[in-house]
């Protein structure tokens, strides 16, 4: 799983570097109750299954997400960061903390479309490895593993991720002795994904892929007031391999209800929540509309009522506690059910809004007697 209990100081890679210092415990985060090696697995499972993408332009992710695509060009001494900065950081071979700080300073404010027409920029000028080599850093602020370099180039250059630079520059990636199956976010200071080195090694090219943009997805969420120990966090971020890597449709309450149901038929832990995303700002809420564009249930993410309400009706009876194929099975045909449903009984229509003209009008002939 993705968020759990961190290991000890003396479980934390040795490196030459400094090491970290160790956190308060008044600072630390609350996450899971003990899991079990075999619900990990079973998650990872999930979350391993998508075949291998292939590369993706991005000009139609931002044309489709109808945002600006506007791209500072230039900028002056003292002010904001440009892309032309970024862009001439990086032909420089730029790797120090000054200049990641400047693509930190330069990503974080932009949207999900903005984010796009700047990295189309970086990929046009053939500087995604330089941006990479910019900005991700471990826990100690030494460049990644090659292994973690390669995942994040493949990230990087599909076209639809292209928020996470923001991420890369601000959150670090490291890979020590973590502990058997660990490999998550801690959103506990010092804040990074951890991913335990035995075993990244046991993992194929697209499955550190695959964990690399699921984990990067928990810190990217945790920046941008997203629920971190929740189905809905899990599940959204299994997606992202989908949306990322693949064309074709996903079943998002596969993911998002079939986390919460490994927890609780598998695992046996029953207060593991649903999650709320009622605190996500705009820039999060793109990437979630983004994530939910080709969800064939189309979940409803943003009303934790439905959400829950959906769960009781569709999933709530089924087993995941079974074999892998035969839960998705049932899970696809609920989803379709729940789909059906929604179509058979729609959601009462918003009133059109008021028009002051018409209302004068009414009010002035009614006034007459006309």
């Amino acid at each position: 799983m993705s968020i759990g209990t961190k290991p000890s100081t003396a479980a934390k890679p040795s490196t030459p570097a400094a090491s970290p210092t160790p956190k308060p415990a008044s600072t630390t985060v609350p996450k899971s109750a003990p899991s079990t090696k075999p619900l990990t697995a079973s998650i990872h499972k999930d979350s391993f299954s998508a075949a291998a993408g292939t590369g993706h332009t991005a000009a139609a992710t931002a044309a489709k997400l109808g945002s600006t695509t506007r791209v500072a060009q230039a900028g002056t001494p003292g002010a904001a960061p440009t892309i032309d900065d970024v862009v001439d950081a990086l032909k420089g071979g730029k790797t120090d903390e000054a200049t990641r700080t400047m693509i930190a300073t330069y990503f974080t404010p932009l949207s999900m479309a903005e984010s796009t027409a700047a990295m189309d920029r970086i990929r046009a000028e053939g500087l995604v490895e330089e941006l990479v080599d910019a900005t991700a850093r471990d826990v100690n602020g030494d460049p990644v593993t090659a292994e973690v370099k390669t995942a994040l180039v493949e990230i990087m250059s599909s076209g639809r991720l292209d928020v996470y630079a923001e991420t890369l520059a601000t959150v670090p990636i490291s890979v020590g002795n973590y502990g058997s199956n660990v490999l998550q976010f801690d959103p506990n200071p010092p804040k990074g994904v951890e991913l335990d080195q035995a075993t990244l090694a046991g993992l194929s090219a697209t499955d550190v892929r695959n964990v690399l943009a699921h984990e990067i997805f928990h810190a990217f969420s945790d920046a941008h007031g997203g629920d971190l120990y929740s189905a809905l966090d899990e599940g959204f971020g299994i997606a992202v391999r989908e949306y990322a890597f693949t064309d074709a449709p996903y079943n998002v309450a596969e993911m998002v209800y079939g986390t919460y149901k490994n927890y609780r038929d598998i695992g046996g832990v029953t207060t593991y929540p649903m999650g709320d995303y009622g605190g996500a700002d705009p820039k999060l809420t793109e990437l979630m509309n983004a994530l939910s564009s080709r969800d064939s249930s189309q979940i409803a993410w943003n009303n934790p009522t439905q959400l829950q309400s959906d769960y009781d009706t569709f999933f709530a009876g089924l087993n995941r506690n079974q074999d892998f194929n035969t839960w998705k099975a049932e899970a696809d045909q609920a989803a379709a059910d729940m789909v059906a449903a929604r179509t058979a009984n729609p959601a009462p229509a918003a009133p059109p809004p008021s028009n002051p003209v018409q209302q004068f009008w009414d009010w002035l002939t009614g006034l007459f007697g006309g």
